[in-house]
This record gives C-alpha cells, sequence and structure tokens, in this order.
C-alpha cells in the first residue's frame, strides 16, 4: 500500500467519525423531538450522514483499509434498524 493511499484511507477515516457522530447525534434528537413536525427533516438529514457514513466505509475498504470505527458503525447501524 502506498504512502498516498495510506494518507487517503485516515482521512476517510477521520471523516467517518465525524459521520457516526453526527449519525448519534441526529438519532438522539429524534428520540427526544420525534412527534415534532420538523422530525421528518431530522429524519432526511440522518439518512444523508447515514448514506455519507456507509459510503466512506465502502471507500475505505476497496483501497485495502481498515474502518477504525467499524464497531462503532454497525452499532449505529444495528440501532437505526430496531434490531
Amino acid at each position: 500500500m502506498t504512502t498516498t493511499s495510506k494518507k487517503c484511507i485516515e482521512k476517510c477515516n477521520n471523516l467517518l467519525q465525524g459521520e457516526l457522530s453526527a449519525v448519534e447525534t441526529y438519532q438522539q434528537a429524534l428520540e427526544k423531538f420525534g412527534s415534532e413536525p420538523q422530525a421528518q427533516t431530522l429524519r432526511e438529514i440522518l439518512r444523508d450522514h447515514q448514506d455519507s457514513a456507509s459510503i466512506l466505509t465502502q471507500n475505505i475498504i476497496k483501497m485495502g483499509g481498515v474502518c477504525q470505527n467499524s464497531r462503532r458503525y454497525s452499532e449505529v447501524v444495528w440501532r437505526k434498524c430496531g434490531r
């Protein structure tokens, strides 16, 4: 693996951490405000962050890297699915 690939994987992992934090934050907001009229907007933003986390994860794997937050990502996804 090249130095450039390693740096790219590291940057993607940093971005992934931010996306996972956002997912958790929006999930908490929905737990509190889920019945409010604005909840649909929160759900849409949550989905955007989940999609971004998924794309980053796929890119990290394609580059031959390992997601540093793979356990945390799984926990966030399972909570979203209600499992």
